[in-house]
């Protein structure tokens, strides 16, 4: 069995693999070291494998490439600034209800 820990308080975090949590074949805590029945190893080397069908590749990049897009779109949102304030709806309805949208220190001249 294989147990996984990353959040749990009551409970060391980590990889565990073994009949049970108490006592495991093999423990790893950090990528420092790996903990077995016989004593600690060090780690000096990892290498990471995935599996899945021929289409996930294609899918998790057409994932990616949307997700670039949908960050470059709200990057080139315009949102109102001091430059067209004064053309603002949300400035002429302030100004409809009296609440004052121009103060002295903003004012040209002043």
């Amino acid at each position: 069995m294989m147990f996984v820990n990353h959040h749990a308080r009551t409970v060391k975090n980590g990889i565990y693999f073994g009949r049970n949590f108490d006592s495991p074949l093999l423990s790893l805590q950090s990528l420092d070291s790996l903990q077995t029945t016989e004593g600690e190893l060090a780690i000096t080397n990892v290498e990471v494998w995935g599996c899945g069908e021929e289409g996930a590749l294609t899918e998790q990049q057409r994932w990616r490439d949307w997700e670039h897009r949908q960050a470059e779109k709200t990057q080139k949102v315009k949102r109102p600034g001091r430059d067209d304030w004064q053309d603002n709806p949300d400035k002429f309805l302030l100004d409809m209800v009296g609440v004052e949208t121009e103060h002295p220190q903003e004012r040209p001249g002043m």
